[in-house]
């Protein structure tokens, strides 16, 4: 009997044991008003670090098919002239493309998909599109320093970059867009070979028509003037849209610009005569 009586006790010994355990591991703020703020442990410490920086010349960088390309010409107080532009292939709207027969060119529109927009949204710049002199090679890198030719210009337009600009695009209102509008060339150059192998596939269309060089006609810019514009190159709305009638149709083609057209963003720098800059680049420290 004595043997059961301690089995029994040692069981609500137990029991008790457990619920005290985990009656203390229970969120209270019983007990938080003994201490006062000075008692209380404090996050707050102060280090001191010393930080050894060096000042590189930026060297050209491989932007080969980036979905992601800038536009613009900043000229900066401390840094100097920066200005930035691309170059792509553009796509067939499909394979053994064909305008149809009696077709009439009305109007070309190059579009691109606004990202965002730094500097001054007021700035005017000259773009210029042109169409490129030999075809990209698909098995290089191009760098941000390389230049291909592009001697026949497609367009010249003076534009602010406004990343809340619209237009009336093939499917209603477009947001979001830089629109420039091109001449006739290109699209004539198409419709030369309406029907050939040249509309067959991209990769014939890339050997007709090589692609197109975008940039910025510098227009002097003064000091704290300027701006650049980030635009998504892969996105559906960037391409070259081609308005004609066929048999009394008014209808439209997009050639679009998108991960299987190479591409790569090309920049220049001059920090010529910017003290800040060139002092930087005399500094001897090499170890880093």
């Amino acid at each position: 009997m004595m043997k059961i009586l301690s089995m029994y006790r040692a069981h609500i010994i137990m029991g008790l044991t457990f619920f005290l355990f985990n009656a203390c591991v229970k969120e209270s703020n019983v007990g938080s008003g003994l201490l006062t703020d000075d008692q209380l442990l404090s996050h707050t410490f102060v280090d001191t670090v010393s930080i050894q920086a060096i000042t590189l010349e930026m060297d050209s960088f491989n932007t080969t098919g980036l979905s992601k390309v800038a536009l613009g010409e900043i000229n900066d107080a401390d840094f100097g002239l920066s200005s930035a532009g691309f170059v792509s292939e553009i796509n067939l709207p499909g394979n053994n493309f064909t305008f149809g027969s009696d077709a009439v060119i009305d109007s070309v529109v190059f579009t691109l998909k606004y990202i965002d927009v730094y500097g001054d949204e007021g700035q005017e710049h000259l773009i210029s599109v042109s169409q490129l002199d030999e075809p990209l090679n698909d098995t290089l890198s191009y760098y941000s320093d390389n230049n291909v030719t592009a001697t026949v210009v497609l367009g010249d337009t003076l534009v602010s970059f406004n990343s809340e600009d619209s237009i009336t695009g093939p499917d209603g209102i477009e947001n979001n867009i830089l629109a420039i509008k091109l001449n006739s060339e290109l699209a004539d150059q198409i419709m030369s070979v309406d029907g050939g192998l040249e509309l067959a596939a991209d990769d014939a269309f890339h050997d007709y028509l090589k692609g197109i060089k975008v940039n910025i006609v510098s227009g002097g810019l003064a000091v704290d003037q300027g701006s650049m514009a980030r635009f998504s190159l892969h996105d559906p709305d960037s391409r070259i849209i081609v308005y004609y009638t066929s048999n009394a149709s008014s209808l439209s083609a997009e050639f679009p610009i998108n991960s299987s057209a190479k591409s790569y963003i090309f920049a220049d720098y001059d920090y010529s005569s910017m003290a800040l800059v060139e002092n930087q680049l005399l500094d001897t420290l090499s170890n880093f």
